[in-house]
């Protein structure tokens, strides 16, 4: 089967440090709290994960703490047996915050449209509003 992909690319800057927000992205409780996603996470290389009440599973590749996390990643929508690849990379800002450069790579091209909103929406916008509400 030859599948045609996409590639989700966005930056968010996070009025927060590093180390919140690669938490707010690595403990499910954190996680949780901030989007509502039900998640399970061991966030150590190797292994399994899964969230948004099951309907994302995959596993961990790579992560250096507050630097940034890898991911063997699936949606049940995806033909059986395809991942993606999830790379995200914080830096820090000069005003203190933290840049997220997300990258989300080889996404079977049916889904890029709204996986690109979801990540925006559901996940990206609501840590922003999180750390936002957090600053003032």
């Amino acid at each position: 089967m030859k599948l045609k992909t996409e590639n989700i690319f966005q930056i968010t800057e996070i009025p927060t440090s590093r180390s919140a927000v690669y938490e707010a992205l690595t403990d499910a409780k954190v996680f949780f709290s901030i989007t509502g996603l039900h998640a399970e996470f061991h966030s150590e290389a190797g292994t399994y994960f899964q969230s948004e009440n099951k309907k994302v599973s995959g596993y961990y590749l790579s992560l250096e703490t507050n630097e940034y996390i890898v991911m063997a990643w699936r949606h049940e929508y995806f033909h059986r047996g395809i991942h993606t690849i999830v790379h995200i990379e914080l830096t820090d800002m000069e005003n203190g915050g933290t840049r997220i450069h997300f990258n989300h790579i080889g996404v079977p091209e049916e889904h890029a449209g709204w996986l690109t909103d979801h990540w925006r929406k559901d996940v990206l916008n609501l840590l922003l509003a999180h750390f936002k509400t957090l600053d003032h």
